[in-house]
């Protein structure tokens, strides 16, 4: 019997759950009981091989070799050899071989006694199997139900079950690896939590680690209380132990203190402090350490992220809040955890309004950055916004036109507290329009599309910020034309390779942009960069990104495609295509800094890739200088999944004498219960690891271990290295520090080991 009875539990709440262990926010609301047919006045059914008694007094119900006798009331079923049904106060007294099923659970003993009514009794010596836990934010890590044994089971109402002379484990009965042991369990099924007394968690047979009191989770449900310590080691910040302390303030708020204990570096207290509401979500976190040991001065972090829908006050309107920031400039290299964070030099102090129409969207912003420099490689400080309003609108297909307007103001500011760094940053106001007007031309197998776009802006630089002597001028606009014409062909066959059939195509391209010249160098360059070329870059009109400079073209892209389409499944097992610009006056616009070509052609941009098999899949770009012949820029990157737990990924990149990169890694089953993990992310030109990681899993089906080192680079100059071990008890808890984040950032295609069903809890309250 594993349904409750009506009225027995709770409604399912909608949303999910909000772990501990991350930063998800997600919504549960909470309904009340449900009315239902009292305990007391359900039908009560029995059957046996006899049944034997007094009419509504007492009946005795008895089994045979092939059935046991049953009596069943609502969600409670009893089974067993022989069973005594008082029917006056509504008590099952059962004997030999008993089976009890409540609430999804299962108990067996020797002899049990039941009162109906108040779902209440006891059970002799014996053994217990409890539902699974459901499934929640870690879905696909598989655990067995949870089982053990008791010298005696009490009942104590409808969900409330005290198990005393506990052995408590999710191990399988020929592979107990672990067991938590306890003089006694008081488990609420309400609440879905367990509280142990006395208790022991062996491993492998010997004592992990005892306690007076702990509390463990036997549901979804969110537990205040100690999490699971976690402990490692970085060469940066040395050994390491942390006991986040977790308190569920509400459904929709909780608040997690961190003490982690750094040997080299002395003890950071981290707060992290997460909501949740019908319009908004956020996290608030604060990391500080009052005394590090290397530097001798408090280090801190606070991150602040809020969501807020404000549609009750105009529909689509949203607002958000993204600030970041750091005591001091060497803070995330050395206290992240990863080289994603610890190359980050670039804090977004942001705040916003978003306002989204049917056709149309608007942002309205303030933003600002704290930049974190590098003594070796300085980092240049880039303009903030104070504030920035723009525009986007679009209408399709108005008597076959399509109209766009993009538009933007801004107020540009630079904080000139670095005058090595920052040189004559000249602040001001700019305000850009660009309308554009197309006409699309569609056909079977060709296109068509000229268009017609204005970029006009006008700037009014600050006269202070302006050095003297500079080109600079206080007041500037520009209104400039640029007029396109965008179109191909699609030609298609039927193909067969290796006796399959295909779809081969091949589509030529042709991509002509004109747009005059026109004077740009009095005004700086507040948001904007040359473009890298790329393939999809061949087709825009602009070299540059950003609005500070419209270049001037009178160029051409030819391009040339061809893909191969599966016949069967419409899947694009490979394409190819080349592409090149070529210029017929010389460029005149740029920032003042770069050196102007006046090649007649641009390099050569060719791909090729394509998902080979099912799993198996290749992608690679070249970029070769049509002068000279040499490769400027080329990346290759193969992916092979040949089934879940098995990965490997090939990756190479090439800048000319600016960078080359071998990065190799993956995730390779040896044996049952191994699993080996590794990266490794190798510069040739600065001949050192970049980023590597290398480690084990172990499934002992009922338990995991995992074993991980970690090495990246933080600066141009420094390294760190760390440490991951972490032990999984299925059911109860993980202990260690947790590779996981690491390796799935480091193996794209990364699955645990142990995937399959309900995930391990992460946490876990004891005194």
């Amino acid at each position: 019997m594993t349904e409750p009875a009506a009225g027995s539990a709770d409604t399912a709440p909608a949303g999910q759950t909000v772990e501990p262990g991350g930063l998800r926010l997600d919504r549960r609301l909470r309904f009340d009981r449900l009315t239902a047919t009292p305990p007391e006045q359900l039908p009560v059914y029995l059957q046996g091989a006899r049944v034997e008694g007094t009419p509504e007094r007492a009946t005795r119900v008895t089994g045979d070799a092939a059935n046991q006798a049953e009596v069943r009331r609502g969600s409670a079923l009893l089974r067993a050899d022989s069973i005594d049904f008082d029917q006056i106060r509504n008590t099952l007294d059962a004997d030999g071989a008993v089976q009890l099923y409540r609430g999804g659970n299962s108990y067996r003993g020797p002899h049990a006694f039941y009162e109906l009514d108040t779902d209440s009794g006891r059970l002799g010596k014996g053994d217990f199997t409890f539902e699974p836990r459901p499934a929640g934010p870690a879905k696909g890590v598989r655990i067995d139900p949870p089982r053990g044994s008791a010298d005696l089971t009490e009942f104590l109402g409808d969900d409330l079950v005290r198990l005393l002379g506990v052995r408590y484990t999710t191990c399988t009965p020929d592979n107990e690896a672990w067991v938590l042991r306890a003089t006694e369990i008081d488990i609420d099924q309400a609440a879905q939590d367990g509280v142990a007394r006395n208790a022991v968690v062996e491993f492998g047979g010997l004592p992990l680690f005892a306690t007076p009191w702990m509390r463990f989770p036997v549901g979804d449900e969110r537990l205040s209380g100690f999490l699971a310590p976690t402990f490692g080691y970085t060469s940066s910040r040395g050994i390491e132990l942390s006991t986040p302390y977790y308190v569920n303030l509400a459904p929709n708020r909780d608040y997690t203190l961190t003490p982690r204990l750094l040997s080299k570096r002395g003890l950071e207290l981290g707060n992290e402090f997460r909501y949740l509401g019908e319009s908004y979500n956020g996290v608030l976190i604060g990391n500080v350490i009052d005394n590090d040991r290397q530097t001798g001065e408090r280090r801190w972090l606070l991150r602040s992220i809020h969501n807020q829908d404000l549609s009750q006050v105009a529909r689509g309107l949203s607002g958000y809040v993204n600030y970041q920031r750091v005591s001091d400039d060497n803070y995330l290299s050395d206290f992240s955890t990863s080289i994603v964070s610890a190359a980050n030099r670039q804090l977004t102090q942001e705040a916003g309004l978003r306002w989204n129409g049917s056709n149309w969207n608007a942002t309205l912003r303030e933003q600002k950055f704290q930049v974190l420099q590098d003594k070796v490689n300085p980092v240049a400080i880039p303009y903030e916004r104070e504030p920035q309003l723009s525009f986007k609108a679009w209408r399709y297909d108005v008597a076959g036109f399509d109209l766009n307007l993009d538009a933007d103001a801004t107020r540009f500011t630079h904080p000139i507290d670095r005058p090595d760094l920052t040189g004559a940053m000249v602040t001001g106001n700019r305000v850009v329009a660009i309308p554009s007007l197309s006409y699309p031309i569609l056909a079977p197998g060709a296109f068509l599309t000229p268009k017609l776009q204005l970029n006009t802006a006008s700037y009014a630089l600050d006269r202070a910020s302006i050095p003297s002597g500079s080109i600079y001028e206080p007041g500037y606009s520009r209104a400039i034309p640029t007029a396109s014409v965008d179109g191909g062909l699609i030609f298609e066959r039927d193909a067969t390779l290796f006796g399959r059939g295909f779809v081969q195509t091949l589509e030529p391209r042709l991509f002509y942009v004109r747009t005059p010249y026109h004077y740009q160098a009095g005004v700086p360059m507040f948001d904007t960069a040359l473009a890298d070329i790329s393939f999809a870059q061949l087709f825009t009109e602009n070299a540059y990104s950003g609005y500070d400079r419209v270049s001037d073209a009178n160029q051409l892209t030819t391009a040339v495609t061809t893909r191969f389409l599966e016949s069967e499944t419409g899947l694009e097992r490979f394409r190819a295509a080349l592409g090149q610009r070529f210029y017929f006056s010389d460029r005149r616009v740029g920032s003042g800094t770069e050196l102007l070509s006046n090649a007649s052609k641009s390099d050569y941009i060719a791909l090729v890739g394509g998902d080979v098999s099912n799993t198996l899949s290749a992608d690679a770009l070249l970029q070769v200088d049509a002068q000279t012949h040499q490769t400027y820029r080329s990346t290759a990157t193969v992916r092979w999944r040949p089934e879940p737990g098995v990965a490997l990924n090939i990756n190479y990149r090439y800048l000319r004498e600016q960078l080359q990169q071998y990065d190799v890694g993956g995730q390779f089953p040896i044996g049952k219960h191994w699993s080996v993990l590794a990266r490794a992310n190798y510069s040739t030109l600065e001949n050192r690891l970049v980023e590597g990681l290398a480690g084990f899993e172990y499934d002992g089906c009922c338990w995991v271990g995992r074993i991980a080192i970690q090495r990246y680079a933080t600066s141009a100059s420094t390294q760190t290295t760390g440490f991951f071990f972490q032990l999984e008890l299925g059911g109860l808890t993980r202990v260690g520090n947790s590779p996981l984040d690491a390796v799935r950032r480091n193996i794209p295609g990364y699955r645990p080991i142990n995937a399959g069903g309900a995930p391990a809890p992460a946490y876990l309250q004891y005194e």
